[in-house]
């Protein structure tokens, strides 16, 4: 409730900064940058947002695209070869993240510039990561990317934690909601194995996901594989090694492989379950990505059906079984804005005062729908009216996405049926929210922040396929407690002990 509150106040502050002081600034200085981006405009011609942006902070900007499949190896490239833009984005627990940091091709934001901004730093303020990384450094490297920035729940962008299901194929064949793993997997089961779509044919599945993308229901076993987490003694090591979760979770997945409770081939493709092959999916639980698989895709697919919302249940962070408590990855912003060691002060002091803006409730609503009345309206009832597509290549979108998740004044979710309005999407969607958030602080969990953010030189140069080497145990034959005694001893063969030493030396900083 303390942290519900605090996080509460801090939105008020920044909502009601004014953007009258930031409007009645001058920029003379006109400045230039080049900004890397995922789904940047790289057309060389400003879309009417950005330009809009551009003539207000007297700048303009070459955009590179970051892309979602290899941006990772494109960045570490840039790095070797001096080819870094003057910002990027990227997620903190990426390897090169530390590597940058170490081999100082990234600056810091110094505090009392960031202080100079209120918005920013009220948000740098109540963020976890930012505390933990800014105590390890004593330097703030990157600013929060969105990515959940503006969420008073805290759990709503974290991967996976959102599970979708048909609840009327589940209703059909006797379920209620279920309430902890072991129930969720006889769902799972049924819903290969007792023809829930009623046409007669062995056709359908359970969940469908990608296996590297099943850092939601890891995380429901207090397992955390991609992660380090504190052990029984005190130190950390990866969480794969956390014996007694993993075979927990490793036994489940087995199971539900062995029944067709996953999807045989791991595709982990939202398409399979519009087209109702598979009977569930997980993804974020935010209501604007919920909304574009509910009612965009689903709801598109199949008005037959009727009213989405009842068609479709939600849920997150069961516990793992019965008689014990939730438990989920405490949640943190992943997502960072960094500045390279090529930014000048000019150009990270423009960047920082857009960001700044918008967290204003001017500079959100443009960030967020763009031009009114080319990209957005208002409606008689002071709701937004959403003409184009959310516009997220701008740099006030380096910091804000989703401006105003939970204001039903703001919120504009297209494709909704007829009778549904924007608060039934947001209604339906927070009770999950709730439950992850409540699961996200069961003190028994041991996701260790610190420890998964700071990467050594020694982790970032180790070798070790752990998800590879979880798959074959979940799809093999040979008994999973054998399996995972072997894929253990692979990794200490590989050098993993070199890994722990380092890793908890540097902790100890």
């Amino acid at each position: 409730m303390k942290k519900t509150m605090a996080v509460l106040l801090a939105l008020a502050m920044l909502f009601a900064t004014s953007s009258l002081a930031l409007a009645s600034e001058e920029y003379p200085e006109h400045i230039h940058m080049e900004v890397a981006n995922w789904e940047a405009n790289t057309s060389g011609t400003p879309k009417p947002w950005e330009k809009l942006e551009n003539e207000k902070f007297n700048m303009d900007v070459t955009w590179r695209a970051e892309d979602w499949g290899n941006y990772q190896d494109v960045i570490a490239l840039w790095g070797a070869s001096d080819e870094l833009p003057d910002v990027f984005c990227g997620y903190i627990d990426e390897t090169w993240f530390g590597d940058f940091i170490s081999q100082q091709l990234i600056r810091d934001i110094p505090m009392e510039t960031l202080k100079q901004y209120p918005n920013l730093y009220a948000v740098w303020e109540m963020d976890v990561a930012c505390q933990a990384l800014y105590n390890y450094y004593g330097k703030v490297y990157y600013f929060p990317r969105n990515d959940g920035i503006d969420h008073m729940y805290e759990g709503s962008y974290t991967s996976g934690q959102g599970f979708l299901y048909r609840k009327d194929w589940a209703e059909k064949l006797g379920f209620d909601e279920p309430t902890n793993m072991d129930e969720l997997l006889e769902i799972l089961i049924a819903f290969a194995q007792q023809d829930p779509d009623g046409n007669g044919k062995n056709d359908t599945y359970g969940l469908t996901r990608s296996f590297a993308g099943l850092e939601g229901l890891w995380s429901w076993f207090n397992c955390f594989p991609d992660y380090w987490v504190t052990s029984g003694d005190g130190s950390v090591i990866p969480g794969y090694l956390d014996r007694e979760r993993m075979l927990d979770g490793l036994n489940w997945l087995r199971k539900a492989y062995q029944g067709g409770g996953v999807d045989p081939e791991w595709q982990g493709d939202v398409d399979g379950f519009v087209n109702e092959t598979f009977g569930a999916y997980t993804y974020n639980n935010d209501p604007f990505w919920q909304n574009n698989i509910v009612n965009t895709k689903f709801g598109t697919a199949h008005p037959e059906l009727g009213n989405p919302l009842e068609i479709i249940g939600n849920f997150t962070a069961l516990p793992a079984h019965e008689g014990v408590a939730a438990t989920t990855r405490p949640y943190f912003m992943d997502g960072m804005c960094v500045f390279s060691y090529k930014c000048s002060d000019a150009v990270m002091e423009r960047v920082l005062a857009v960001m700044d803006w918008a967290l204003t409730e001017e500079g959100a609503v443009q960030t967020f729908y763009g031009v009114e009345g080319i990209d957005y309206t208002w409606k008689e009832d002071g709701t937004i009216n959403q003409i184009n597509g959310w516009t997220n290549c701008t740099i006030g979108s380096m910091t804000s996405w989703n401006p105003f998740p939970f204001d039903t004044r703001f919120l504009a979710f297209p494709n909704l049926p007829e009778g549904v309005s924007n608060e039934d999407m947001i209604n339906w969607n927070l009770r999950s929210i709730k439950m992850g958030n409540e699961a996200s602080h069961n003190p028994a969990i041991t996701f260790n922040l610190t420890a998964s953010l700071v990467v050594t030189e020694e982790r970032a140069n180790f070798v070790f396929d752990h998800t590879g080497g979880l798959l074959k145990i979940v799809t093999g034959t040979d008994e999973v407690e054998t399996m995972y005694d072997a894929f253990i001893q692979d990794a200490y063969d590989s050098g993993l002990q070199a890994v722990i030493d380092a890793q908890n030396k540097a902790m100890m900083k």
